[in-house]
């Protein structure tokens, strides 16, 4: 498995665990009715350090990306 074969898969397991802590946290918010509270969540954290991780990935993913159209255009 190559680089950017392993980015791909990180990307996406990130990308799925923020979308599966988004979607536990609404509910929770949505039941305990503590939106007052919403900016000093700590689960806004984890999200956003999540968010942060896929972007990571992604500019990664493009840069090797990039790098491999332009070897390919070289030969």
């Amino acid at each position: 498995m190559d680089e950017l074969e392993k980015l791909y898969r990180g990307r996406a397991a990130v990308g799925i665990i923020s979308i599966l802590i988004l979607i536990t946290w609404i509910i929770y918010m949505i039941l305990y009715c503590s939106f007052e509270y919403f900016y000093r969540h700590p689960m806004l954290y984890s999200i956003l350090m999540l968010m942060t991780f896929h972007n990571i990935f992604t500019a990664r993913i493009k840069k090797l990306e990039e790098n491999y159209t332009s070897e390919t255009n070289d030969i």
